[in-house]
């Protein structure tokens, strides 16, 4: 953030930030990039307020630049070659956690986490209790 290495934070406005904003752009960025920069710039205003460096003037200076609109991922499925590669290549320690991931969509974290009790096999349900939004998760199984 050199472009405001100088300027003191009460000194920001919306038409500086929107300048950086069409900047990144610029360089060739995409609109997710420029919204990690101004997510990291907003947080440090924030902690700044928080610390009681700047005032709610700043903060809320800050808080009016609109982050852009990013374009929707596409979703991409595997073929059932590149399944079969895929656990092939996996180490034995990771390939249950590849195919229960594979059959689910849980995240590895969400896997690795669970415990038998979670578990029903029978009905191919797994509970993840502790998911990356802090809800519970019932995953039902395509392969029983």
């Amino acid at each position: 953030m050199r472009r405001f290495g100088n300027i003191p934070l009460q000194r920001i406005n919306v038409a500086m930030l929107e300048s950086y904003q069409q900047e990144i752009l610029g360089e060739g960025n995409g609109p997710a990039t420029v919204n990690r920069k101004m997510a990291m710039l907003k947080h440090l205003v924030r902690k700044a307020h928080d610390w009681k460096l700047v005032d709610d003037g700043t903060l809320g200076t800050v808080r009016k630049v609109k982050q852009l609109k990013e374009p929707q991922g596409h979703l991409r499925y595997l073929t059932v070659t590149k399944v079969q590669r895929l656990l092939t290549e996996c180490t034995p320690y990771f390939r249950p956690i590849v195919s229960v991931a594979l059959n689910t969509g849980m995240r590895r974290g969400e896997i690795q986490k669970l415990k038998w009790d979670d578990v029903d096999l029978r009905n191919g349900l797994f509970m993840a209790k502790d998911t990356k939004n802090g809800e519970a998760g019932l995953y039902l199984s395509t392969e029983r």
